[in-house]
């Protein structure tokens, strides 16, 4: 124990006259000591917040079906019925054109260029969600 004590006493002696002798550089070897252990901390905080932001963004497959412009109710509805009974389909949500034109005057601001128009030239449309986002086989 007496030995031990005796190492740490002088390795603790020849690092105050280290410093004493050259203070600035053994600042900067505790900067670049203090530098490396920061470094992995940084990087996990890094990391998290990276995971925080992606897990905002859902990485799920959707894809927008557009309806033709003549498109009526009946085929609406039947494209309504083949997407609930299709098995990659996970969900949908139908967007009917006036619902599209309301949504695009509200979001990006655009009323007054949307007023111009003389008719509504979106069409209805589906936004499907696909069950899986591996490519089929």
């Amino acid at each position: 124990m007496i030995a031990w004590a005796t190492q740490h006493g002088r390795a603790l002696a020849l690092t105050a006259r280290r410093l004493r002798d050259a203070p600035l550089a053994q600042m900067f070897h505790v900067l670049v000591i203090g530098v490396a252990l920061a470094l992995p901390v940084l990087l996990h905080v890094a990391v998290q917040n990276l995971q925080r932001v992606a897990g905002d963004a859902q990485a799920d497959a959707r894809i927008a079906l557009y309806m033709a412009a003549d498109a009526d109710s009946g085929e609406i509805e039947q494209i309504t019925a083949r997407l609930d009974r299709h098995p990659a389909v996970a969900g949908y949500r139908f967007v009917s054109r006036d619902e599209a034109l309301k949504e695009l005057r509200q979001r990006h601001g655009i009323g007054d260029l949307v007023d111009v128009l003389p008719r509504n030239p979106l069409p209805d449309a589906f936004i499907v969600r696909a069950r899986s986002t591996r490519a089929a086989d």
